[in-house]
């Protein structure tokens, strides 16, 4: 087999024509005709050649994914509904891209908390974004490795904690458009919002 510019193989000899052309078939031009079909499978195989049509695969699951690897075979990707491609690790579903949603999903039912994580290039380690279930808040390393959770109004926050302000103790101001109080990190000045440490403002000088 010889390769076309196309992106296809093709024989090296047409045997009806040899035939009707009183050529006998002869080793040398078999032996070339399956040394080429040889080289052209260990070509696809080896990478050396690419595929020109779509690559069809079954839809898989996240102990099976249909694209996977040779010493790892569940972990790789997987189907896991209309317009849903998932990736597995470990045989578990970590990810998944949701072409009905635009969106993007970390972890799955059963599997406990999941996390984002980002590194930190000044410290050479990982820092964490995770939710966690039992506080129903999110929480985030600092680049202390000091984990803080974030919590909604209403909730007791720690010294550590990072409270979400509601919009009702955000005033407006007079010289900027608002006026962002700043906790000082006790609980009593947090719900009442009687002192503030500092102002963060924001306006234009034009």
């Amino acid at each position: 087999m010889t390769w076309q510019g196309n992106g296809l193989y093709a024989r090296l000899y047409d045997w009806t024509d040899d035939n009707d052309n009183g050529i006998n078939i002869e080793p040398d031009r078999m032996d070339a005709e399956f040394d080429g079909i040889v080289a052209a499978i260990n070509d696809i195989i080896q990478g050396n050649r690419y595929w020109t049509g779509v690559i069809k695969a079954a839809n898989g699951t996240a102990a099976a994914p249909s694209i996977t690897f040779n010493s790892d075979g569940d972990t790789g990707f997987f189907r896991k509904s209309a317009n849903v491609v998932a990736v597995a690790a470990g045989g578990n579903e970590v990810f998944t891209f949701d072409g009905n949603t635009s969106g993007l999903s970390i972890g799955a039912n059963g599997q406990g908390d999941t996390q984002l994580r980002f590194y930190d290039d000044s410290n050479d380690q990982y820092r964490d974004l995770s939710w966690d279930d039992s506080e129903s808040a999110w929480t985030v390393e600092d680049s202390t490795g000091t984990t803080r959770k974030m919590y909604h109004e209403g909730r007791t926050v720690g010294a550590d904690d990072i409270p979400d302000l509601p919009a009702s103790k955000i005033a407006s101001g007079t010289i900027a458009p608002a006026r962002l109080p700043v906790w000082n990190g006790t609980q009593a000045a947090y719900d009442a919002l009687a002192s503030y440490d500092a102002d963060l403002f924001y306006f234009t000088t034009d």
